[in-house]
């Protein structure tokens, strides 16, 4: 979770890392800011992390306006993605290897350096009450991965 600008920063150069890691176009991989520039899950990953920082360390009344706009923002990427994963949940370090139905509840958490696939499900189990999962660190979600209810 982003506390600080200095978090906020960390996160950025880390999410960056690992999608240029799948990032497999020749003609954009060697100049890294086309990347940032072309690339739809970096302009969102940019985004969540802007707004996880302005939720959790901008509470000052004149940031409102500011704070409600870049939510709208976000919502608006996401829903254009099919991304569905709320803010505060992702560690440092998230790879997303393809956008499109990736589904994450509020309540799991997700650990750093950690890769999602296209249709992933995450969340709470509805038949059980026993929580939303949680993830580790360096684990890969492959393609339409459900994963239900805590351990």
């Amino acid at each position: 979770m982003i506390q600080s600008r200095e978090d906020y920063l960390l996160f950025l150069k880390e999410d960056f890392k690992a999608q240029k890691s799948s990032f497999a176009h020749p003609l954009l991989q060697s100049n890294n800011s086309m990347v940032w520039l072309t690339d739809p899950i970096l302009k969102w990953k940019r985004l969540l992390r802007r707004v996880e920082y302005t939720e959790n360390c901008l509470h000052s009344f004149i940031f409102f306006p500011y704070r409600v706009f870049l939510r709208w923002q976000f919502q608006r990427k996401s829903a254009h993605l099919g991304l569905s994963i709320p803010i505060n949940v992702c560690g440092p370090s998230l790879s997303i290897i393809h956008y499109g139905s990736i589904i994450v509840s509020r309540h799991s958490r997700i650990g750093a350096n950690c890769t999602l696939n296209s249709c992933v499900n995450i969340g709470i189990n509805p038949f059980k009450e026993d929580g939303a999962p949680v993830i580790g660190d360096n684990v890969y979600i492959g393609p339409s991965a459900k994963i239900w209810g805590g351990g």
